[in-house]
């Protein structure tokens, strides 16, 4: 972030912080860890990202029947997106355990969109958008894809993932 002050006269200043022009960077996918979690690499190193605005199945989470191993799916089909291959990754901050929270484009593909219109993730709660155009296409994709029964929503029903991660932390 940079602070610009600005002079206003009679000895009062106002500071402006003003962010840098975010830009992508290519980055090399090393690793899908699982839907919504890589491995990334480019010529500063490597970078272990969580993608931004969407959360995934947890790998072992299945349908509430037992028989769908969604999570599982949700990375397959990350993996199917991305894996290996080259990507222009946008890093927005880090979470809490010091991933890189990215926005993640495959020929000009949004990977993180791809995700929700698959049924593959959901809008993770908290996500703050920064344009609301953003939010309302990612709000039509999760509902299309539940009205379409795409990915874990064509199984017999299914915990959020952020529910799953809670119940799975007390037992």
């Amino acid at each position: 972030m940079v602070r610009k002050v600005i002079f206003l006269g009679s000895g009062l200043f106002l500071a402006l912080f003003i962010s840098p022009i975010e830009q992508k960077a290519h980055f090399k996918v090393l690793k899908v860890l699982d839907g919504d979690s890589v491995i990334l690499q480019n010529a500063q190193g490597k970078l272990k990202a969580r993608l931004l605005y969407i959360d995934a199945p947890e790998l072992t989470q299945r349908d509430l029947k037992g028989e769908v191993a969604v999570g599982i799916n949700a990375r397959a089909y990350l993996e199917h997106l991305i894996g290996g291959r080259e990507v222009k990754v946008l890093v927005k901050g880090r979470d809490i355990y010091r991933r890189g929270l990215v926005r993640i484009w495959a020929q000009d593909n949004d990977i993180n969109l791809a995700m929700v219109a698959a049924g593959h993730a959901i809008i993770y709660p908290s996500s703050r958008f920064e344009w609301m155009s953003e939010k309302i296409r990612y709000l039509r994709a999760f509902h299309l894809s539940r009205l379409q029964k795409l990915g874990m929503w064509k199984t017999s029903g299914l915990m959020n993932p952020y529910h799953y991660r809670r119940h799975k932390k007390k037992h």
